[in-house]
């Protein structure tokens, strides 16, 4: 009798993998395919065309024509809030798909100092629908030293107030444009921009107690000041 031989021993491997992933087939130099797992994102990026920061160049910014999101993912729904210079009051807006064709009107509203928040950003994937984070714009023309304010004594005090290099104190942002009372350090220059640009008629800023460098980096007296650009 014939003696059989031994069955091999076999192994079942399990494999998991914990996000969602897809095959990508490669040519090798031999041009054989080559199958490689490779992992989709997990927490999708947002964006508004090809911009990258939040404070972006208001033309710039009306030249996007869609939301992009990472490869995987869909654009179902955004919520959008328009505030700021040229919006006396916040108006929102429901954005459906990626396109931004159906809010034009409200970006042609935009100016310097307009800010446009995107929120409750709803989108489908892999492991269904989900909400992610959005992100908020706000919008400059040209470099700070370009900004153009009316032509007044007063706007010409603040216009030279505001961009003083300050060590200390503290400087708010009130009245048109500004829901509520923004504080910033008078040491934040970003800041300070940021908030100035959104300044209009009828806008408050308060300087307290604010300390700068002159021309002979020397420190100045104490600024205690409120003023209304017209």
């Amino acid at each position: 009798m014939k003696k059989m031989a031994a069955a091999l021993p076999y192994f079942l491997i399990l494999i998991s993998i914990s996000a969602p992933f897809k095959l990508i087939s490669q040519q090798t130099k031999n041009n054989n395919p080559k199958v490689a797992i490779k992992p989709m994102e997990t927490f999708p990026r947002f964006a508004v065309g090809n911009l990258t920061g939040t404070r972006v160049n208001i033309d710039s910014f009306k030249s996007q024509t869609t939301i992009k999101i990472s490869e995987g993912f869909s654009i179902v729904r955004t919520t959008i809030y328009f505030s700021g210079a040229n919006f006396p009051d916040v108006v929102s807006a429901t954005l459906i798909g990626p396109s931004l064709s159906s809010i034009k009107s409200l970006i042609d509203r935009c100016t310097v100092g307009s800010v446009v928040s995107f929120d409750n950003v709803k989108v489908n994937g892999p492991d269904g629908e989900r909400t992610i984070d959005g992100k908020s714009y706000v919008f400059y023309s040209g470099n700070y030293d370009s900004i153009k304010v009316p032509l007044s004594l007063v706007n010409a005090e603040i216009n030279d107030l505001i961009k003083m290099k300050y060590v200390s104190g503290t400087i708010y942002f009130s009245g048109s444009n500004f829901t509520n009372v923004n504080t910033v350090k008078a040491s934040d220059p970003e800041s300070i921009k940021s908030l100035y640009m959104r300044c209009g008629p009828g806008s408050i800023i308060s300087f307290d107690n604010c300390i700068y460098k002159d021309s002979a980096n020397k420190l100045s007296n104490p600024v205690f000041k409120s003023l209304k650009m017209k």
